[in-house]
């Protein structure tokens, strides 16, 4: 799928978090409650052995992993909310995304505390009066959160609470050690929240950031005593862990800032063929006509740029070649869940409007045969054309899928949606450009 490499990041995210310095000291304590654990339940005729052990591991993590992940799914619908109710909202998101991440990756490496730190001690706050003081302590209170150590110690409250209390202590986890995972976790959410179409890929990312983190707890549940030296070998490379894990934050932020996040979690990693191997011509933007001197954008209210692009059966389509009647630009993939909810209605809206309304289903970066099983599986009898290396797609600065352009017969852009469009949306969308 094409959302796989993300989910990557997004696991390798939690790996890093694991290895944080302050989630890390965290594994004496954990290993003491397990060893508690196993105790307790031999002695009362419970729980015996690795199993029984390994399960607490798995209910700890499950604890937390419910934190993450519904936390993660809020803020993830509310910017999906956002960018379907307002289109021009996507980039920004993008950009602020970006920015958050790259502060984190700074923070995670210790040089924003340093920054902090410096201007606390040599700006001469005293002399700046009221907005001074104010401001200082702004910064002081951002230090404090940052760098506070709220962590809580694991001790065995929750031996009587069976697996209910080894779930209860991962929640514990998530809520007092945010400090610790708060800067790479805070990463994952930005990353979902700014690219992803649906709340099914958000979760995805959240879960896959969950397990990362995981993986290493439920391991040294199921290998008590070989996992300990382990860790204390971690530990000697800490510094190195933090520069490695800042730079890691770093470039995805540049990424999501870029819109090339996007580009990335669509490739096919798997060696399959691309749409190139069916295209006869050159694929991307070519001249725009702007006899009126309307100008040339991807923004409402100009010109849409032109370009010319390829069906899976070889015919060949120029955008200005359809003026005369209006068109809706469609940006989709195969494995976009909201981009396959859409489709059945701009089906239906050239079916209610013969000859009046040109649908043109671009693509992304898939090969011919799949794109026309897509069609053939569907019954779509539209326009689905092929955008191979994306060209397209960043003609019209698209940052996710679906995204669509609403053109009116002239040409020009009335309107930019970005996500699911409903039908009562495009119906409104449809008066606005039908005659």
């Amino acid at each position: 799928m094409g959302s796989d490499v993300t989910v990557w990041l997004s696991f390798g995210a939690g790996l890093a978090s694991f290895i944080s310095p302050c989630v890390l000291p965290l594994v004496p304590a954990y290993i003491g409650y397990l060893g508690g654990r196993m105790v307790a339940g031999a002695g009362s005729g419970g729980d015996r052995g690795r199993f029984g052990t390994l399960l607490h591991g798995i209910f700890f993590v499950l604890g937390f992993t419910f934190v993450f992940v519904t936390f993660g799914l809020i803020v993830s619908a509310g910017s999906i909310a956002l960018r379907g109710a307002i289109a021009d909202l996507q980039q920004w998101i993008a950009w602020v995304g970006g920015v958050v991440i790259i502060i984190f990756g700074l923070h995670v490496m210790g040089l924003l505390g340093q920054a902090l730190a410096w201007i606390l001690n040599k700006v001469p706050w005293d002399k700046l009066g009221s907005p001074g003081n104010t401001l200082r302590k702004w910064l002081t209170g951002l230090q404090n959160a940052l760098y506070a150590d709220t962590r809580r110690q694991m001790g065995s409250g929750g031996h009587k609470l069976g697996y209910l209390g080894s779930a209860l202590m991962g929640v514990i986890f998530s809520a007092g050690w945010s400090p610790c995972v708060g800067p790479i976790y805070g990463a994952v959410v930005a990353m979902a929240a700014s690219g992803s179409a649906s709340l099914w890929q958000a979760g995805a990312l959240l879960v896959a950031y969950s397990l990362g983190l995981g993986l290493p707890f439920l391991i040294m549940a199921a290998a008590l005593e070989r996992t300990q030296v382990i860790v204390r070998k971690i530990q000697r490379q800490m510094r190195l862990i933090e520069i490695v894990s800042g730079l890691f934050l770093i470039v995805i932020g540049i990424l999501v800032f870029t819109g090339q996040l996007q580009a990335i979690s669509g490739l096919d990693l798997g060696g399959g063929g691309t749409a190139t191997e069916a295209t006869s011509i050159e694929i991307g933007p070519v001249e725009t006509s702007d006899p009126g001197g309307i100008g040339v954008g991807a923004d409402v209210g100009l010109l849409a740029p032109n370009f010319v692009t390829q069906t899976p059966d070889g015919e060949v389509i120029e955008l200005q070649d359809l003026r005369g009647r209006p068109v809706l630009i469609n940006f989709w993939a195969t494995w976009c869940e909201p981009c396959l909810e859409e489709m059945p209605d701009f089906q239906r809206a050239v079916d209610e409007h013969p000859g009046q309304l040109h649908v043109l289903a671009v693509n992304f970066r898939e090969s011919a045969e799949e794109v026309a099983a897509f069609a053939e599986e569907h019954s779509l009898t539209f326009d689905l054309v092929l955008d191979p290396d994306n060209a397209i797609g960043r003609l019209y600065g698209v940052f996710s899928r679906p995204t669509t352009f609403i053109v009116d017969s002239d040409g020009v852009i009335v309107a930019r949606h970005v996500a699911l469009m409903t039908r009562e949306q495009l119906e409104n969308y449809l008066l606005q450009i039908l005659p």
